[in-house]
């Protein structure tokens, strides 16, 4: 029988061990899941979304599927804009 997620967007899937996505809070770094959009325990909306750097990750493996960028990504960055004056970037290389 064929393995499949339960929804889109909870799981890092394919993959042969996969994992759960969540999101992290910038400001107090509580851990969420699934991803949301504001924090539970500070109310910040900086929350940075773990699965942007999921899908870099993908990119830079080749294994995006149909979203692969074509050639062979070396370097990959997320970007994250919260409240007023808040901002971060992750940048990922293979």
């Amino acid at each position: 029988m064929p393995r499949a997620p339960i929804a889109k967007g909870l799981f890092t899937w394919p993959s042969d061990e996969p994992r759960l996505i969540g999101s992290r809070c910038t400001a107090c770094g509580v851990v969420t899941f699934p991803t949301q959009d504001s924090c539970p325990r500070c109310a910040s909306t900086a929350m940075a979304e773990l699965r942007q750097q999921h899908e870099v990750v993908l990119q830079l493996r080749g294994q995006a599927g149909d979203r692969q960028e074509p050639g062979k990504p070396r370097v990959g960055y997320t970007q994250l804009y919260g409240a007023p004056g808040t901002a971060g970037v992750s940048i990922l290389s293979l």
